[in-house]
């Protein structure tokens, strides 16, 4: 009788505007208690929760309530990560993917003695119960839940074909959402490492558009000397050499998609300034995740010749032993400074530059200079 999801929802308009907003709300999570208001309208239900049962920590958290405050969701949550006295006779009846109501789970006299009922059910208004177990690609399923007070009575079939009708629509907006929220972690989680860096790292979506910037990568795109930022996009100022850019970057997130990280390329960008041209090498990321939105799909690294090296100080302290004074040389001497001139920057003589740099070269196992500079070269280096 209520099979028809337009009957349900009194009109085909209504129930194309709720859809638009479930996919709507695949993008911005915020959209979601707006999605559970309108559904629980539909079904006149005075509350409503969407979450997802996960141990996961890493899961994205799919959780959101509409006219529900999180302090009377609590306590039944509460009392279902404890016992499963209900729950596994409640879910046995209603495999995933069809609605599922609370009469048929337990007899009426015996859920009114439950303590869940005690506790939470009644004091809460929880008390007529129905829902959808949404299964969500391969990460645990979601579950769709309304609630109203005895007094109203059961939810019925007309209920349940709005949520028959619903359902496709809410696993496909789910799955894209969750596998959004992995890409924004996987980033978030790259980011993280990639900012110790003090080489800059762009990362680029499948699309070719800019989803992850390090520290230095700001600085860079910022003073814009050489490279800039356009609608998303990594464009270099010199149009002749634009091109040859945009090409190399959709190579390479090509390769990036098809998972052949191989392929790898390199090229110079001349800057207005006059100073010496930025070093770009572009190459293809591997990632895990199946959806193109968002991931990280090729890396581009670029080196600022005119940038000064950050100090090795306390890695020399801490691998060697080095003195204060002796890493403030070795630093020097890193930065393509000679002896005599580091002598100078320091306050020092030249004796004592050249009595420094021989106490640097036996605790580093050096025996010349530039073996020195090498080894600084190969250094862990962070920002």
């Amino acid at each position: 009788m209520y099979e028809n999801g337009e009957q349900s929802f009194d009109g085909a308009q209504n129930l194309l505007s709720l859809i638009e907003l479930i996919y709507d709300a695949s993008d911005k999570a915020s959209l979601w208690p707006v999605v559970l208001d309108r559904i629980a309208e539909a079904v006149d239900g005075d509350q409503i929760a969407l979450f997802s049962n996960s141990a996961d920590a890493a899961a994205p958290n799919v959780s959101s309530l509409a006219r529900m405050a999180p302090k009377d969701l609590a306590p039944y949550t509460a009392y279902y990560k404890s016992t499963r006295v209900h729950t596994e006779r409640c879910q046995a009846p209603f495999p995933a993917g069809t609605v599922r109501y609370s009469p048929p789970a337990a007899p009426g006299t015996e859920f009114d003695s439950s303590e869940i009922c005690g506790d939470c059910r009644i004091p809460h208004g929880m008390y007529c119960r129905f829902g959808l177990k949404v299964p969500v690609s391969d990460r645990p399923v979601a579950y769709l839940t309304c609630m109203r007070p005895r007094q109203r009575g059961h939810f019925d079939e007309r209920e349940g074909a709005i949520f028959k009708t619903l359902l496709p629509h809410l696993q496909r907006s789910l799955r894209h959402y969750v596998q959004s929220e992995q890409a924004k972690s996987e980033i978030k989680n790259l980011k993280s490492v990639v900012d110790m860096f003090d080489r800059a790292v762009i990362g680029l979506s499948g699309e070719g558009i800019v989803v992850l910037l390090n520290r230095e990568a700001e600085r860079i795109i910022e003073i814009g000397n050489g490279l800039k930022l356009v609608r998303g996009r990594l464009v270099a100022v010199s149009s002749s050499e634009n091109a040859k850019l945009q090409s190399q970057i959709a190579k390479a997130v090509e390769n990036g998609l098809m998972q052949n990280t191989a392929q790898s390329t390199a090229l110079l960008l001349s800057r207005p300034s006059d100073q010496v041209p930025l070093q770009l090498a572009i190459t293809p990321f591997e990632s895990n995740l199946k959806s193109n939105n968002g991931q990280v799909a090729a890396l581009v690294y670029i080196n600022d010749p005119a940038k000064l090296p950050n100090s090795c100080g306390t890695l020399l302290r801490q691998l060697y032993g080095l003195s204060p004074a002796e890493c403030r040389l070795a630093d020097m001497l890193h930065q393509g400074l000679e002896v005599r001139e580091a002598a100078y920057r320091a306050k020092n003589t030249l004796e004592t530059a050249r009595f420094h740099l021989k106490k640097v070269l036996a605790k580093t196992g050096t025996r010349r200079q530039s073996e020195l500079i090498r080894l600084m070269m190969t250094l862990p280096r962070i920002a």
